[in-house]
C-alpha cells in the first residue's frame, strides 16, 4: 500500500512569494525581479508576488521583512539577495521564529549554515568569488600586457563577495609584479557613487585604452564612454571595474 500523500501546508491562494533586494536601477537586480515575477507567473501565483526594496539600507531590509510577516507568515516565502552579510543571520531567526520559508544568496556569516538544525531555510546559493576575481583579473593583466598600474573599485566591504574578489585580484598580481595598484576605494556597488570617482582617477591618471568592466556597467573605451561588461545573461552589476590605461614614460599606468 502507497503511502498517503503529505497533507499541503497551505491553499494555493494564501501563498505569498516574496523576493527581498537592494534597488532596480542595478541591471542585476531588475534581471532577479524579472526572474521572480516570471516564477511566480508559472507557478500561477502572479498575484501573490511581493517585491521588496532596501535601497541600500540593512535595517529597513530586515524591518521589511518583519512587517509582512505580521500577517499569513506560514505560507510566505522569501528569496533574498542580502543587502549586507549581516542581514543573513536576523533574517533567518525570523524565518524560523514565524514559521516563513527562505532562501539566501552570496554570502552568510561564517558558521551559519542551512542543514544546521535551520529547517525553514530553505537553501542558500553561493559562488566562488574568488576564482571570479582571479578570472577577471588575469584578462585585466593579460589586456595591458602584464605591465601597468591599476586602480581598484571595490563593492561592499563588508560582504564576502567584494572581499573575496579582491582576494583575487591580489593574487593574480603577487604573479604580475610588472603590475601595481595606485589607487583603490569603495563604490558599495552603486555606479552614482563610482562614476565621480572613475572620472577623477581619468583626470588624474590618463585616458584609458581597453576596459574590463563591472559596476558601474558604462565604462571609457576606445576614446568613449560604452556599455560593456559580461554577456546578459551573466551578472553585470557586480563584476569589480577594472580599467587598463596607457604606459606613460617611465612608468606604467592602469587602472582596475
Amino acid at each position: 500500500m502507497l503511502p498517503a500523500p503529505a497533507q499541503a501546508l497551505c491553499e494555493r491562494s494564501q501563498i505569498r512569494l516574496v523576493n527581498s533586494m537592494r534597488e532596480l536601477a542595478q541591471p542585476h537586480h531588475a534581471e532577479l525581479n524579472k526572474g521572480g515575477r516570471a516564477f511566480a507567473r508559472w507557478a500561477g501565483l502572479e498575484s501573490q508576488y511581493v517585491l521588496q526594496l532596501n535601497q541600500g539600507d540593512t535595517d529597513k531590509q530586515i524591518a521589511l521583512m518583519r512587517s509582512i510577516l505580521a500577517t499569513n507568515p506560514r505560507c510566505t516565502i522569501f528569496n533574498v539577495e542580502p543587502n549586507a552579510d549581516v542581514v543573513v543571520k536576523p533574517m533567518v531567526e525570523t524565518a524560523q521564529e514565524t514559521g516563513a520559508w527562505i532562501v539566501t544568496h552570496w554570502a552568510h556569516p561564517p558558521g551559519l549554515h542551512p542543514f544546521e538544525g535551520r529547517d525553514h531555510w530553505v537553501a542558500h546559493v553561493a559562488v566562488n568569488s574568488e576564482a571570479v576575481g582571479s578570472a577577471v583579473s588575469e584578462q585585466l593583466v593579460a589586456a595591458i600586457g602584464g605591465k601597468g598600474g591599476i586602480v581598484v573599485l571595490h563593492g561592499r566591504l563588508d560582504t564576502d563577495p567584494a572581499q573575496k574578489r579582491f582576494a583575487g585580484l591580489k593574487a593574480v598580481l603577487a604573479k604580475h609584479p610588472g603590475v601595481t595598484v595606485l589607487a583603490e576605494q569603495p563604490a558599495n556597488w552603486d555606479r552614482r557613487a563610482a562614476f565621480p570617482i572613475m572620472q577623477a582617477w581619468l583626470s588624474k591618471f590618463a585616458a584609458p585604452a581597453s576596459t574590463a568592466c563591472g559596476p558601474p556597467t558604462t565604462t571609457w573605451r576606445s576614446g568613449r564612454w560604452r556599455r560593456c561588461g559580461p554577456p546578459a545573461s551573466r551578472d553585470a552589476s557586480r563584476w569589480s571595474a577594472s580599467t587598463a590605461f596607457p604606459r606613460r614614460s617611465p612608468r606604467s599606468v592602469a587602472a582596475s
